[in-house]
Protein backbone atom coordinates (compact mmCIF):
# COMPACT_ATOMS: atom_id res chain seq x y z
CA UNK A 1 0.00 0.00 0.00
CA UNK A 2 2.57 2.59 0.93
CA UNK A 3 4.37 1.55 -1.96
CA UNK A 4 1.59 2.35 -4.08
CA UNK A 5 1.68 5.96 -2.76
CA UNK A 6 4.96 6.52 -3.02
CA UNK A 7 4.14 5.96 -6.56
CA UNK A 8 1.30 9.01 -6.65
CA UNK A 9 3.65 11.25 -4.74
CA UNK A 10 7.08 9.98 -6.83
CA UNK A 11 6.97 13.24 -8.83
CA UNK A 12 6.32 15.59 -5.78
CA UNK A 13 8.90 14.34 -4.03
CA UNK A 14 11.46 13.92 -6.78
CA UNK A 15 10.79 17.85 -6.97
CA UNK A 16 11.12 18.48 -3.32
CA UNK A 17 14.53 16.50 -3.11
CA UNK A 18 15.79 18.33 -6.20
CA UNK A 19 14.90 21.75 -4.33
CA UNK A 20 16.53 20.74 -0.98
CA UNK A 21 19.74 19.46 -3.20
CA UNK A 22 19.85 23.17 -4.90
CA UNK A 23 19.82 24.50 -1.68
CA UNK A 24 22.23 22.20 0.08
CA UNK A 25 24.12 23.41 -3.07
CA UNK A 26 23.69 26.88 -2.60
CA UNK A 27 25.21 26.11 1.34
CA UNK A 28 28.26 24.58 0.40
CA UNK A 29 28.96 27.34 -2.37
CA UNK A 30 28.64 29.80 0.77
CA UNK A 31 31.13 27.67 2.72
CA UNK A 32 33.84 27.63 -0.07
CA UNK A 33 33.29 31.30 -0.96
CA UNK A 34 33.33 32.18 2.73
CA UNK A 35 36.63 29.40 2.71
CA UNK A 36 37.91 31.42 0.07
CA UNK A 37 37.83 35.00 1.16
CA UNK A 38 39.58 33.72 4.35
CA UNK A 39 42.65 32.78 2.64
CA UNK A 40 43.19 36.51 1.35
CA UNK A 41 42.69 38.50 4.35
CA UNK A 42 46.11 39.01 4.98
CA UNK A 43 46.79 39.78 0.93
CA UNK A 44 43.43 41.60 0.84
CA UNK A 45 41.49 42.18 -2.30
CA UNK A 46 40.49 45.26 -4.63
CA UNK A 47 36.96 43.34 -5.21
CA UNK A 48 35.28 43.67 -1.75
CA UNK A 49 31.75 44.87 -3.25
CA UNK A 50 31.96 42.36 -5.61
CA UNK A 51 32.34 39.46 -3.30
CA UNK A 52 29.57 40.53 -1.66
CA UNK A 53 27.46 40.99 -4.12
CA UNK A 54 28.28 37.50 -5.06
CA UNK A 55 28.07 36.47 -1.33
CA UNK A 56 24.26 38.19 -1.34
CA UNK A 57 22.82 36.25 -4.24
CA UNK A 58 24.33 33.33 -2.67
CA UNK A 59 22.51 33.78 0.42
CA UNK A 60 18.96 34.73 -1.33
CA UNK A 61 19.62 31.52 -3.48
CA UNK A 62 19.97 29.48 -0.40
CA UNK A 63 17.08 30.89 1.48
CA UNK A 64 14.77 30.77 -1.73
CA UNK A 65 15.39 27.28 -2.24
CA UNK A 66 15.47 26.27 1.03
CA UNK A 67 11.78 28.02 1.95
CA UNK A 68 10.41 27.12 -1.68
CA UNK A 69 11.55 23.28 -0.82
CA UNK A 70 10.08 23.07 2.93
CA UNK A 71 6.41 24.98 1.54
CA UNK A 72 6.22 21.86 -1.27
CA UNK A 73 7.63 19.33 1.58
CA UNK A 74 4.83 20.29 4.10
CA UNK A 75 2.22 19.93 0.85
CA UNK A 76 3.83 16.70 0.16
CA UNK A 77 3.67 15.50 3.94
CA UNK A 78 0.38 16.71 4.69
CA UNK A 79 -1.09 15.01 1.43
CA UNK A 80 0.48 11.85 1.99
CA UNK A 81 -0.61 11.67 5.55
CA UNK A 82 -4.16 12.68 4.37
CA UNK A 83 -3.93 9.98 1.41
CA UNK A 84 -2.54 7.18 3.95
CA UNK A 85 -5.67 7.95 6.37
CA UNK A 86 -7.93 8.03 3.59
CA UNK A 87 -6.32 4.49 2.27
CA UNK A 88 -6.52 3.27 5.35
CA UNK A 89 -9.94 3.79 5.88
CA UNK A 90 -11.15 2.39 2.72
CA UNK A 91 -9.10 -0.73 3.26
CA UNK A 92 -10.69 -1.46 6.97
CA UNK A 93 -13.99 -0.79 5.22
CA UNK A 94 -13.60 -3.22 2.33
CA UNK A 95 -12.25 -5.40 5.10
CA UNK A 96 -14.69 -8.23 5.40
CA UNK A 97 -16.24 -8.53 9.29
CA UNK A 98 -14.72 -11.68 9.64
CA UNK A 99 -11.45 -10.46 9.25
CA UNK A 100 -11.86 -7.05 11.27
CA UNK A 101 -13.26 -9.55 14.13
CA UNK A 102 -9.82 -11.73 13.91
CA UNK A 103 -7.51 -9.18 13.64
CA UNK A 104 -9.09 -7.22 16.92
CA UNK A 105 -9.98 -2.90 16.94
CA UNK A 106 -7.88 -2.46 19.28
CA UNK A 107 -5.03 -3.68 16.49
CA UNK A 108 -6.41 -1.22 13.78
CA UNK A 109 -6.94 1.70 15.96
CA UNK A 110 -3.75 1.69 17.01
CA UNK A 111 -2.45 1.14 13.25
CA UNK A 112 -4.87 4.23 12.55
CA UNK A 113 -3.39 6.38 15.20
CA UNK A 114 0.09 5.42 16.08
CA UNK A 115 1.49 3.90 12.97
CA UNK A 116 -0.18 6.65 10.39
CA UNK A 117 1.70 9.21 12.36
CA UNK A 118 4.94 7.38 12.17
CA UNK A 119 4.59 6.72 8.56
CA UNK A 120 3.91 9.91 7.88
CA UNK A 121 6.41 11.51 9.84
CA UNK A 122 8.81 9.20 8.41
CA UNK A 123 8.33 9.54 4.99
CA UNK A 124 8.03 13.77 5.50
CA UNK A 125 11.63 13.51 6.50
CA UNK A 126 12.71 12.12 3.00
CA UNK A 127 13.70 15.43 0.82
CA UNK A 128 14.99 16.49 4.24
CA UNK A 129 17.57 13.48 4.21
CA UNK A 130 17.83 14.33 0.40
CA UNK A 131 19.12 17.72 1.59
CA UNK A 132 21.70 16.52 4.78
CA UNK A 133 22.69 13.21 2.55
CA UNK A 134 23.67 15.90 0.13
CA UNK A 135 25.28 18.34 2.02
CA UNK A 136 27.43 15.34 3.72
CA UNK A 137 28.36 14.06 -0.31
CA UNK A 138 29.35 17.60 -1.59
CA UNK A 139 31.22 18.53 1.37
CA UNK A 140 33.01 15.40 1.28
CA UNK A 141 33.88 16.13 -2.63
CA UNK A 142 35.06 19.37 -1.49
CA UNK A 143 37.79 18.19 0.92
CA UNK A 144 39.12 15.76 -1.37
CA UNK A 145 39.38 18.20 -4.08
CA UNK A 146 41.45 20.25 -1.23
CA UNK A 147 43.47 17.51 0.25
CA UNK A 148 43.12 14.25 -0.93
CA UNK A 149 45.61 13.23 1.90
CA UNK A 150 43.42 15.04 4.70
CA UNK A 151 40.43 13.66 2.89
CA UNK A 152 41.80 9.79 3.17
CA UNK A 153 42.18 10.05 6.87
CA UNK A 154 39.00 11.78 7.51
CA UNK A 155 37.07 9.36 5.14
CA UNK A 156 38.69 6.26 6.74
CA UNK A 157 37.85 7.58 10.53
CA UNK A 158 34.33 8.29 9.41
CA UNK A 159 33.82 5.03 7.75
CA UNK A 160 34.92 3.26 11.13
CA UNK A 161 32.70 5.20 13.28
CA UNK A 162 29.73 5.24 10.89
CA UNK A 163 30.17 1.17 11.02
CA UNK A 164 30.01 1.06 14.62
CA UNK A 165 27.02 3.41 14.65
CA UNK A 166 25.22 1.31 11.84
CA UNK A 167 25.47 -2.02 15.01
CA UNK A 168 23.43 0.82 17.13
CA UNK A 169 21.05 1.58 14.60
CA UNK A 170 20.10 -1.86 14.17
CA UNK A 171 19.86 -2.70 17.60
CA UNK A 172 17.42 0.81 17.67
CA UNK A 173 15.31 -1.10 14.84
CA UNK A 174 15.14 -4.11 16.68
CA UNK A 175 13.54 -2.20 19.43
CA UNK A 176 11.46 -0.04 17.94
CA UNK A 177 9.99 -3.31 16.33
CA UNK A 178 9.55 -4.98 20.12
CA UNK A 179 7.67 -1.45 21.78
CA UNK A 180 5.13 -1.59 18.74
CA UNK A 181 4.07 -4.82 20.15
CA UNK A 182 4.00 -3.59 23.43
CA UNK A 183 1.65 -0.77 22.01
CA UNK A 184 -1.04 -3.73 20.90
CA UNK A 185 -1.68 -4.99 24.34
CA UNK A 186 -1.76 -1.18 25.59
CA UNK A 187 -4.38 -0.31 23.36
CA UNK A 188 -6.33 -3.65 24.30
CA UNK A 189 -6.54 -2.68 27.43
CA UNK A 190 -7.34 0.81 26.54
CA UNK A 191 -10.71 -0.44 24.82
CA UNK A 192 -11.51 -2.54 28.18
CA UNK A 193 -11.17 0.96 29.99
CA UNK A 194 -13.95 1.81 28.25
CA UNK A 195 -15.93 -0.98 27.14
CA UNK A 196 -16.03 -2.49 30.49
CA UNK A 197 -16.76 0.64 32.13
CA UNK A 198 -19.47 -0.83 33.61
CA UNK A 199 -17.90 -4.70 35.32
CA UNK A 200 -15.20 -2.65 35.99
CA UNK A 201 -17.40 0.11 38.35
CA UNK A 202 -19.22 -2.15 40.00
CA UNK A 203 -16.63 -4.53 41.04
CA UNK A 204 -13.85 -3.35 43.26
CA UNK A 205 -11.73 -5.88 42.85
CA UNK A 206 -11.76 -6.01 39.60
CA UNK A 207 -11.46 -2.44 38.78
CA UNK A 208 -8.48 -2.71 41.33
CA UNK A 209 -6.81 -5.79 39.53
CA UNK A 210 -7.45 -4.20 36.28
CA UNK A 211 -5.12 -1.21 37.08
CA UNK A 212 -3.04 -2.72 39.40
CA UNK A 213 -1.84 -5.95 37.49
CA UNK A 214 -2.73 -5.31 33.88
CA UNK A 215 -2.28 -1.49 32.89
CA UNK A 216 0.18 -0.45 35.28
CA UNK A 217 2.75 -3.06 34.19
CA UNK A 218 1.74 -2.51 30.61
CA UNK A 219 2.18 1.58 31.29
CA UNK A 220 5.41 0.38 32.80
CA UNK A 221 6.67 -1.60 30.25
CA UNK A 222 6.41 0.50 27.68
CA UNK A 223 8.21 3.42 29.60
CA UNK A 224 11.16 1.20 30.29
CA UNK A 225 11.50 -0.12 26.55
CA UNK A 226 10.87 3.55 25.47
CA UNK A 227 13.69 4.74 27.49
CA UNK A 228 15.71 2.02 26.57
CA UNK A 229 15.26 2.81 23.05
CA UNK A 230 15.57 6.32 23.23
CA UNK A 231 19.10 5.95 25.22
CA UNK A 232 20.04 4.00 22.11
CA UNK A 233 19.63 6.97 19.35
CA UNK A 234 21.17 9.57 22.45
CA UNK A 235 24.26 7.64 22.40
CA UNK A 236 23.61 7.29 18.28
CA UNK A 237 23.32 11.07 18.54
CA UNK A 238 26.43 11.80 21.39
CA UNK A 239 28.79 9.14 19.30
CA UNK A 240 28.46 10.95 16.25
CA UNK A 241 29.29 14.55 17.59
CA UNK A 242 32.28 13.11 19.59
CA UNK A 243 33.94 11.41 16.60
CA UNK A 244 33.17 14.61 14.67
CA UNK A 245 35.15 16.32 17.15
CA UNK A 246 38.15 13.73 17.16
CA UNK A 247 38.41 14.35 13.62
CA UNK A 248 38.73 17.87 13.62
CA UNK A 249 41.21 17.86 16.68
CA UNK A 250 42.94 14.97 14.42
CA UNK A 251 43.13 17.39 11.54
CA UNK A 252 44.86 19.86 13.88
CA UNK A 253 47.98 18.17 15.31
CA UNK A 254 48.16 15.66 12.34
CA UNK A 255 48.87 18.62 10.41
CA UNK A 256 51.73 19.94 12.49
CA UNK A 257 52.89 16.74 12.93
CA UNK A 258 52.05 14.37 9.66
CA UNK A 259 50.25 16.31 6.64
CA UNK A 260 52.94 19.50 7.32
CA UNK A 261 52.81 19.63 3.65
CA UNK A 262 49.23 21.24 3.65
CA UNK A 263 48.87 24.50 4.04
CA UNK A 264 47.55 26.26 6.70
CA UNK A 265 44.15 27.45 4.29
CA UNK A 266 43.72 24.15 3.43
CA UNK A 267 43.58 23.30 7.12
CA UNK A 268 41.28 25.95 8.30
CA UNK A 269 39.02 25.56 5.21
CA UNK A 270 39.08 21.47 6.16
CA UNK A 271 37.72 22.63 10.16
CA UNK A 272 35.51 24.78 8.82
CA UNK A 273 33.80 22.44 6.45
CA UNK A 274 33.54 19.87 9.63
CA UNK A 275 32.59 22.45 11.75
CA UNK A 276 29.74 22.97 9.43
CA UNK A 277 29.18 19.23 8.89
CA UNK A 278 28.12 18.55 12.63
CA UNK A 279 24.81 20.38 11.89
CA UNK A 280 23.46 18.00 8.62
CA UNK A 281 25.39 14.30 10.14
CA UNK A 282 23.75 15.05 13.72
CA UNK A 283 20.55 15.29 11.94
CA UNK A 284 20.89 12.38 9.94
CA UNK A 285 20.87 10.67 13.14
CA UNK A 286 18.49 12.14 14.50
CA UNK A 287 16.28 11.36 11.84
CA UNK A 288 17.14 7.90 11.47
CA UNK A 289 14.68 6.83 14.46
CA UNK A 290 12.20 8.59 12.83
CA UNK A 291 12.91 6.78 9.55
CA UNK A 292 12.91 3.69 11.52
CA UNK A 293 9.95 3.99 13.40
CA UNK A 294 8.24 4.98 9.89
CA UNK A 295 9.79 1.41 8.59
CA UNK A 296 8.35 -0.59 11.87
CA UNK A 297 5.05 1.00 10.78
CA UNK A 298 5.09 0.45 7.07
CA UNK A 299 5.70 -3.57 8.39
CA UNK A 300 2.94 -3.43 11.07
CA UNK A 301 0.35 -2.37 8.73
CA UNK A 302 1.44 -4.90 5.78
CA UNK A 303 1.31 -7.33 8.42
CA UNK A 304 -2.72 -6.40 8.90
CA UNK A 305 -3.50 -7.70 5.76
CA UNK A 306 -6.63 -5.76 5.19
CA UNK A 307 -8.27 -5.73 1.78
CA UNK A 308 -6.12 -3.57 -0.77
CA UNK A 309 -9.47 -2.70 -3.03
CA UNK A 310 -9.65 0.31 -0.74
CA UNK A 311 -6.55 2.08 -3.46
CA UNK A 312 -9.42 1.87 -6.00
CA UNK A 313 -10.57 5.94 -5.19
CA UNK A 314 -13.17 5.76 -8.23
CA UNK A 315 -14.71 2.97 -6.09
CA UNK A 316 -15.57 5.19 -3.04
CA UNK A 317 -15.43 8.65 -4.41
CA UNK A 318 -18.89 8.09 -6.69
CA UNK A 319 -21.94 7.82 -4.61
CA UNK A 320 -23.94 6.02 -7.27
CA UNK A 321 -21.57 2.94 -6.62
CA UNK A 322 -23.21 2.62 -3.08
CA UNK A 323 -26.62 2.22 -4.63
CA UNK A 324 -26.75 -1.76 -4.99
CA UNK A 325 -30.26 -3.19 -6.18
CA UNK A 326 -31.63 -5.96 -3.79
CA UNK A 327 -34.80 -7.50 -4.53
CA UNK A 328 -37.67 -6.22 -3.03
CA UNK A 329 -39.87 -9.09 -4.00
CA UNK A 330 -38.72 -12.37 -3.44
CA UNK A 331 -39.95 -16.05 -2.37
CA UNK A 332 -37.41 -17.91 -0.30
CA UNK A 333 -34.27 -17.75 1.89
CA UNK A 334 -32.76 -20.92 2.16
CA UNK A 335 -30.00 -22.58 3.75
CA UNK A 336 -28.50 -26.33 2.91
CA UNK A 337 -26.48 -28.27 5.11
CA UNK A 338 -25.00 -24.61 6.50
CA UNK A 339 -21.83 -24.94 8.80
CA UNK A 340 -19.45 -22.75 10.54
CA UNK A 341 -16.33 -23.50 12.63
CA UNK A 342 -14.17 -20.81 14.47
CA UNK A 343 -10.31 -20.88 13.42
CA UNK A 344 -8.36 -22.78 16.57
CA UNK A 345 -5.41 -21.02 18.05
CA UNK A 346 -2.35 -23.28 17.93
CA UNK A 347 -2.33 -26.16 20.24
CA UNK A 348 -5.88 -25.83 20.74
CA UNK A 349 -8.07 -28.70 20.65
CA UNK A 350 -11.67 -27.32 20.86
CA UNK A 351 -12.84 -24.86 18.86
CA UNK A 352 -16.78 -23.73 18.24
CA UNK A 353 -19.25 -24.33 15.64
CA UNK A 354 -22.78 -24.38 13.94
CA UNK A 355 -24.44 -26.53 11.77
CA UNK A 356 -25.33 -28.46 9.78
CA UNK A 357 -28.22 -26.07 9.44
CA UNK A 358 -31.34 -26.62 7.12
CA UNK A 359 -33.67 -23.76 6.82
CA UNK A 360 -36.53 -22.10 4.80
CA UNK A 361 -37.34 -18.67 5.18
CA UNK A 362 -40.43 -17.02 2.96
CA UNK A 363 -40.97 -13.32 2.39
CA UNK A 364 -42.91 -11.97 4.76
CA UNK A 365 -42.99 -14.74 8.07
CA UNK A 366 -42.03 -13.17 11.46
CA UNK A 367 -39.37 -16.08 13.08
CA UNK A 368 -37.56 -16.45 16.78
CA UNK A 369 -34.79 -18.06 17.26
CA UNK A 370 -34.14 -19.47 20.92
CA UNK A 371 -31.50 -20.96 22.76
CA UNK A 372 -29.08 -20.48 25.78
CA UNK A 373 -26.23 -18.32 25.52
CA UNK A 374 -23.64 -19.85 23.72
CA UNK A 375 -25.53 -22.20 21.95
CA UNK A 376 -25.00 -20.87 18.18
CA UNK A 377 -27.47 -18.44 17.45
CA UNK A 378 -25.03 -15.40 16.61
CA UNK A 379 -22.98 -17.25 15.05
CA UNK A 380 -25.98 -18.74 12.51
CA UNK A 381 -27.12 -15.22 12.11
CA UNK A 382 -23.31 -14.07 11.83
CA UNK A 383 -23.01 -16.19 9.20
CA UNK A 384 -26.42 -16.19 7.30
CA UNK A 385 -26.26 -12.18 6.50
CA UNK A 386 -23.12 -12.95 5.12
CA UNK A 387 -20.56 -11.26 7.85
CA UNK A 388 -18.79 -14.41 8.28
CA UNK A 389 -18.32 -17.29 5.20
CA UNK A 390 -19.83 -20.70 5.89
CA UNK A 391 -17.34 -23.47 5.75
CA UNK A 392 -19.50 -25.45 4.87
CA UNK A 393 -22.91 -25.59 2.34
CA UNK A 394 -25.22 -22.91 0.47
CA UNK A 395 -27.22 -20.26 0.74
CA UNK A 396 -30.31 -19.43 -1.67
CA UNK A 397 -31.91 -16.49 -2.39
CA UNK A 398 -35.14 -17.42 -4.59
CA UNK A 399 -33.13 -20.94 -5.69
CA UNK A 400 -29.98 -18.47 -6.88
CA UNK A 401 -26.99 -19.59 -5.03
CA UNK A 402 -25.24 -16.31 -2.98
CA UNK A 403 -21.77 -16.24 -4.33
CA UNK A 404 -19.84 -14.21 -1.18
CA UNK A 405 -16.64 -13.56 -3.02
CA UNK A 406 -18.65 -11.80 -5.72
CA UNK A 407 -21.73 -10.25 -4.52
CA UNK A 408 -21.59 -10.26 -0.56
CA UNK A 409 -22.54 -6.32 -0.83
CA UNK A 410 -25.50 -7.09 -3.22
CA UNK A 411 -26.30 -9.84 -0.31
CA UNK A 412 -26.04 -7.88 2.74
CA UNK A 413 -28.26 -5.09 1.43
CA UNK A 414 -31.42 -6.73 1.93
CA UNK A 415 -30.52 -7.08 5.81
CA UNK A 416 -31.25 -4.60 8.11
CA UNK A 417 -29.76 -5.75 11.77
CA UNK A 418 -29.62 -5.09 15.57
CA UNK A 419 -27.05 -7.12 17.14
CA UNK A 420 -27.19 -7.25 20.75
CA UNK A 421 -23.65 -5.22 21.18
CA UNK A 422 -24.58 -3.07 18.27
CA UNK A 423 -23.00 0.43 17.54
CA UNK A 424 -25.00 3.60 17.20
CA UNK A 425 -24.06 5.61 14.60
CA UNK A 426 -25.19 9.43 14.76
CA UNK A 427 -27.12 9.83 11.51
CA UNK A 428 -30.10 8.55 9.82
CA UNK A 429 -29.88 6.81 6.34
CA UNK A 430 -32.65 6.12 3.74
CA UNK A 431 -33.24 2.83 1.73
CA UNK A 432 -30.83 4.77 -1.15
CA UNK A 433 -28.07 5.86 1.45
CA UNK A 434 -29.19 9.56 1.90
CA UNK A 435 -29.81 11.21 4.87
CA UNK A 436 -33.56 10.76 5.90
CA UNK A 437 -36.59 12.68 5.97
CA UNK A 438 -36.50 14.63 9.54
CA UNK A 439 -40.00 15.11 9.55
CA UNK A 440 -40.27 10.99 9.22
CA UNK A 441 -37.92 11.16 11.89
CA UNK A 442 -39.11 13.02 13.90
CA UNK A 443 -42.64 11.21 13.74
CA UNK A 444 -40.88 7.85 14.57
CA UNK A 445 -39.39 9.67 17.56
CA UNK A 446 -42.74 10.72 18.99
CA UNK A 447 -43.90 6.97 18.70
CA UNK A 448 -40.24 5.83 20.88
CA UNK A 449 -41.02 8.56 23.30
CA UNK A 450 -37.69 9.92 22.18
CA UNK A 451 -38.81 13.53 21.12
CA UNK A 452 -37.69 14.88 24.37
CA UNK A 453 -34.26 13.88 24.23
CA UNK A 454 -33.77 13.70 20.36
CA UNK A 455 -33.47 15.52 17.08
CA UNK A 456 -32.73 15.58 13.61
CA UNK A 457 -31.60 17.89 11.29
CA UNK A 458 -30.31 16.89 7.30
CA UNK A 459 -30.69 12.95 9.37
CA UNK A 460 -28.26 14.36 11.97
CA UNK A 461 -29.36 13.06 15.01
CA UNK A 462 -28.92 15.83 17.89
CA UNK A 463 -27.50 13.65 20.96
CA UNK A 464 -26.50 10.15 21.60
CA UNK A 465 -26.39 10.37 25.43
CA UNK A 466 -29.25 8.06 25.86
CA UNK A 467 -29.72 5.10 28.53
CA UNK A 468 -28.91 1.78 27.48
CA UNK A 469 -32.83 1.15 26.54
CA UNK A 470 -33.38 4.46 25.24
CA UNK A 471 -30.19 3.83 22.89
CA UNK A 472 -31.89 0.37 21.33
CA UNK A 473 -35.36 1.98 20.35
CA UNK A 474 -32.88 4.40 18.64
CA UNK A 475 -31.26 1.88 16.83
CA UNK A 476 -34.46 0.58 16.00
CA UNK A 477 -35.61 3.68 14.22
CA UNK A 478 -32.40 3.99 12.39
CA UNK A 479 -32.95 0.30 11.12
CA UNK A 480 -36.44 0.75 10.57
CA UNK A 481 -35.63 3.78 8.05
CA UNK A 482 -33.24 1.58 5.95
CA UNK A 483 -36.50 -0.02 4.74
CA UNK A 484 -34.65 -3.39 3.82
CA UNK A 485 -36.42 -6.27 3.19
CA UNK A 486 -35.52 -8.91 6.23
CA UNK A 487 -35.15 -7.33 9.67
CA UNK A 488 -32.70 -8.83 12.19
CA UNK A 489 -32.96 -8.00 15.70
CA UNK A 490 -30.73 -9.54 18.68
CA UNK A 491 -32.48 -9.78 21.85
CA UNK A 492 -33.88 -5.50 21.42
CA UNK A 493 -36.48 -6.65 23.78
CA UNK A 494 -33.94 -7.71 26.21
CA UNK A 495 -33.46 -3.93 27.71
CA UNK A 496 -36.96 -2.91 27.20
CA UNK A 497 -39.93 -1.71 30.08
CA UNK A 498 -43.02 -3.39 29.35
CA UNK A 499 -44.43 -0.98 27.52
CA UNK A 500 -42.24 -0.83 24.73
CA UNK A 501 -41.56 -4.96 24.84
CA UNK A 502 -45.24 -4.63 24.18
CA UNK A 503 -45.14 -1.87 21.21
CA UNK A 504 -41.91 -4.62 19.78
CA UNK A 505 -44.11 -7.39 19.70
CA UNK A 506 -47.41 -6.19 19.02
CA UNK A 507 -46.98 -3.53 17.12
CA UNK A 508 -43.83 -3.12 15.67
CA UNK A 509 -43.82 -6.88 14.37
CA UNK A 510 -47.07 -6.79 13.00
CA UNK A 511 -46.49 -3.80 11.00
CA UNK A 512 -43.25 -4.84 9.44
CA UNK A 513 -45.74 -7.99 8.51
CA UNK A 514 -47.85 -6.47 6.68
CA UNK A 515 -45.38 -4.75 4.79
CA UNK A 516 -44.08 -7.65 3.12
CA UNK A 517 -40.88 -7.57 5.44
CA UNK A 518 -39.62 -10.48 6.89
CA UNK A 519 -38.26 -10.32 10.60
CA UNK A 520 -35.55 -12.32 12.64
CA UNK A 521 -35.74 -11.91 16.18
CA UNK A 522 -33.21 -13.67 18.78
CA UNK A 523 -35.49 -13.71 21.47
CA UNK A 524 -36.16 -15.47 25.22
CA UNK A 525 -39.44 -13.77 25.68
CA UNK A 526 -41.75 -17.24 26.09
CA UNK A 527 -44.75 -14.96 26.84
CA UNK A 528 -44.54 -13.37 23.20
CA UNK A 529 -43.76 -16.36 21.49
CA UNK A 530 -46.92 -16.80 19.90
CA UNK A 531 -46.83 -13.70 17.85
CA UNK A 532 -44.17 -15.38 15.88
CA UNK A 533 -45.12 -17.78 12.87
CA UNK A 534 -42.37 -20.51 13.51
CA UNK A 535 -39.67 -20.94 16.69
CA UNK A 536 -36.36 -22.11 16.01
CA UNK A 537 -34.46 -23.44 18.76
CA UNK A 538 -30.42 -23.89 18.97
CA UNK A 539 -28.80 -26.09 21.74
CA UNK A 540 -24.65 -26.57 20.95
CA UNK A 541 -24.62 -25.01 17.45
CA UNK A 542 -27.29 -27.38 16.17
CA UNK A 543 -30.94 -26.56 15.52
CA UNK A 544 -32.37 -29.15 17.45
CA UNK A 545 -36.53 -28.19 17.26
CA UNK A 546 -38.61 -25.55 15.23
CA UNK A 547 -42.54 -24.76 16.60
CA UNK A 548 -44.74 -23.79 14.40
CA UNK A 549 -48.48 -21.25 15.42
CA UNK A 550 -51.12 -20.10 13.77
CA UNK A 551 -52.01 -16.73 13.88
CA UNK A 552 -54.83 -16.96 15.83
CA UNK A 553 -53.63 -18.84 18.78
CA UNK A 554 -51.05 -18.01 21.52
CA UNK A 555 -50.45 -22.18 22.00
CA UNK A 556 -48.29 -24.35 19.78
CA UNK A 557 -50.60 -26.52 17.11
CA UNK A 558 -47.48 -28.75 16.26
CA UNK A 559 -43.28 -29.50 16.68
CA UNK A 560 -41.39 -30.39 14.34
CA UNK A 561 -38.06 -32.45 15.01
CA UNK A 562 -35.18 -31.01 12.94
CA UNK A 563 -32.99 -34.13 11.03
Amino acid sequence: MVVELIQRYKWSLLFATILSTLSALFSIGVMVMLNGEISTLREGTDNVLRSVAIFALALVGLGAFGIFSQYILSRLSAGFTSRLRDFMVRNVLNTDYEGIERLGGHRIYATLTSDIRNLAAGFSLLPHLAYNISVVLLCLGYMAYSSWQLFSFVFVFLALAIGFAQLLMNRGMRLLKILRETDDNLFGSFKSLVEGGKELNININRKYYFYQDIVAPQVEEIKNKTVKTEFNFIIIHNWTNVILFIVMGAIVFLSQAVFTQVSVEVVTGFLLIMIYLVGPISSLMDMYSVVAAGFVAHRKINSLKLSTNGMDSDRWDNRENANVTTLKQWNCLSVRNLSYHYESEAGESYHFGIGPINMDIQQGEVIFITGGNGSGKSTFIKTLVGLYTASAGEIYLDNVKVDLSRNREWYCQHFSIIFSDFHLFDYALDRQGNPADDALINEHLRKLKLDDKVTSQNGVISSLSLSHGQKKRLALLLSYLEDASIYIFDEWAADQDPYFRKYFYHTLLPELKAQGKTVIAITHDDAYFHTADRLFKFENGKLVDRLAYEDDLAEPVEWLKST
